[in-house]
């Protein structure tokens, strides 16, 4: 259900297709420029990319065990240690650039709730945030397959060229949704838990 506080733009749909598109393509000239890889591994990384956009940008608020799905006990393994070092570092990886990106990540967040017409939108889940470049690095790293040091070395290498360069790409998607007339959100109709922090 649409808060009727949001002005959700009529051709919303539209938007966040172009939106997407704009995204995927940037983030993926991001990684072009800061580490020139195959063709195929630019390939997984926009797909990864694109995937976490779309999952975040559902139509509906997906719970954490909405998103398990139809996982049981049968289907579960054990997180190998080399795994979960990845997924750690990671999770660095996108913590630091929201840090160096609050404020412009704040502007297309609030922005985000009204194209969606989602005030429960967590800033965690922007369909836009570092987390999406970090799940693009997780299939970037599997697609090499290039041993796990060098993975985490690639990541490293990364993290400090995207921290420069991610202010521009930010900066510029803010502008595409105002020139798309997508107004922000007022925080005071937020009711995601996270926002007020």
């Amino acid at each position: 259900m649409v808060n009727e506080n949001l002005q959700v733009p009529d051709d919303a749909v539209e938007i966040l297709g172009d939106c997407r598109a704009w995204f995927v393509r940037a983030a993926t000239g991001l990684l072009a420029e800061a580490d020139p890889v195959s063709d195929k591994a630019q390939g997984a990384f926009a797909r990864a990319v694109g995937t976490y956009f779309d999952d975040r940008a559902a139509s509906e608020r997906r719970t954490f065990f909405d998103r398990l799905g139809d996982l049981t006990a049968s289907n579960i393994a054990l997180v190998g240690e080399m795994d979960l070092e990845l997924e750690i570092r990671l999770g660095e990886f996108a913590a630091r650039l929201s840090e160096g990106n609050g404020s412009e990540l704040w502007r297309i967040y609030l922005r985000f709730v009204t194209l969606l017409g989602r005030p429960d939108l967590s800033p965690g889940d922007n369909p836009v945030g570092p987390r999406a470049l970090a799940s693009g690095l997780a299939a970037l790293v599997a697609g090499l397959d290039e041993g796990h040091s060098r993975g985490m070395e690639r990541i490293g290498r990364l993290e400090d060229v995207f921290a420069e360069l991610l202010p521009d790409l930010y900066a510029g998607l803010n502008e595409f949704l105002i020139s798309r007339n997508v107004s922000a959100a007022q925080p005071t109709i937020v009711t995601a838990p996270d926002a007020a922090a």
